[in-house]
């Protein structure tokens, strides 16, 4: 897996630039959070990640398969209650599908790797700096 980097942009008051080798995203807040909103919030990204992984695991399953999805839609919300972050999430399954095969994909749809790291254990550890 590749270092993602962050530095604070000269431009923005909170706005962030992520790096993962070529691959640049801009980090930001709302304006009426201090941020000048210039990109997706976290919150958002995180959400974003979640969704993304899911999509893609879906579509590689069903390829191996040889099923015809067409294509993968999902939508998530999230939002903290009772202390707790709550994802709520709306999956649209495109193509031909039969029923067993959609009810497997809302399985599979778990699994994916982003999703696993989310509902399970995560540590972070802070490394010295030189």
């Amino acid at each position: 897996m590749r270092v993602v980097e962050l530095r604070g942009v000269a431009d923005g008051a909170l706005a962030t630039s992520a790096s993962s080798g070529v691959h640049t995203l801009r980090i930001d807040e709302p304006l009426d959070l201090g941020g000048t909103d210039t990109g997706a919030t976290p919150t958002e990204l995180l959400l974003a990640a979640m969704g993304g992984c899911e999509s893609i695991t879906l579509r590689m399953y069903a390829a191996r398969k040889g099923w015809p999805l067409t294509d993968v839609r999902i939508r998530l919300h999230g939002s903290t209650v009772e202390g707790a972050f709550v994802v709520r999430r709306e999956v649209v399954l495109e193509g031909p599908l039969d029923a067993d095969q959609r009810t497997r994909l809302l399985d599979i749809i778990n699994r994916c790797p982003v999703h696993r790291i989310l509902t399970g254990e995560v540590r972070v550890v802070d490394e010295p700096v030189s």
